[in-house]
C-alpha cells in the first residue's frame, strides 16, 4: 500500500478506535463499587485516548503525496481497532436496561466482579498499545522535525 493509502488507512483506523475507546469508557463509567481494575482500565482506555487524539492531529496524515512508509502504524492500528472491537462487545454485557436501574446497577457489579481477570487482561493489552502507539507517535514526530531541519 502507498503512503497515502495508508496515511489515510490510518486516519480511518484512529477515528474508529478513538469511537470505541469511548464507547468503552462510557460503559465502565457506569459501574459503580466495581473492582480496582475497573477504575485501572479506565486510566488506560484515557491513555488510549490520548495517544489516539494525538495521531489524529498529525498533518503527515493528512497530506497529499505523503510517502513515508507508515505499514507499522497502520498494522499496529489494525490489531488495536480488533482488540477494542472485542472488548467492546465483551463489555456490552454489562450494560443494563434503563427500566430498571436499581436491578441494572447491582447486576453490574455483580459482572464486574466475575469478570475482574478479563478487565486486568484488557487493561494489560490497552496498555501495550498505549506504548506502542507512543513509540510510533515518536518515531513520527523525530521524522517531521528532522525534514524541518532539512528544509531550514
Amino acid at each position: 500500500m502507498d503512503g497515502v493509502s495508508a496515511a489515510a488507512s490510518i486516519i480511518a483506523l484512529v477515528t474508529v478506535a478513538l469511537q470505541s475507546a469511548s464507547a468503552i469508557h462510557a460503559v465502565l463509567s457506569g459501574i459503580r463499587d466495581g473492582p480496582g481494575q475497573v477504575s485501572q482500565l479506565i486510566l488506560a482506555l484515557e491513555g488510549l485516548n490520548g495517544v489516539l487524539q494525538q495521531l489524529s492531529r498529525l498533518q503527515i496524515l493528512r497530506q497529499d503525496g505523503n510517502r513515508e512508509d507508515l505499514s507499522d502504524l497502520e498494522n499496529l492500528m489494525g490489531s488495536c481497532v480488533k482488540d477494542i472491537d472485542r472488548f467492546q462487545r465483551m463489555l456490552a454485557k454489562l450494560q443494563h436496561v434503563p427500566a430498571d436501574k436499581t436491578l441494572g446497577r447491582a447486576w453490574k457489579q455483580v459482572k464486574s466482579i466475575l469478570h475482574k481477570e478479563e478487565f486486568r487482561e484488557m487493561r494489560q493489552i490497552i496498555h501495550d498499545y498505549v506504548s506502542r502507539l507512543n513509540l510510533q507517535l515518536n518515531i513520527i514526530q523525530r521524522y517531521i522535525t528532522e525534514l524541518r531541519q532539512l528544509v531550514i
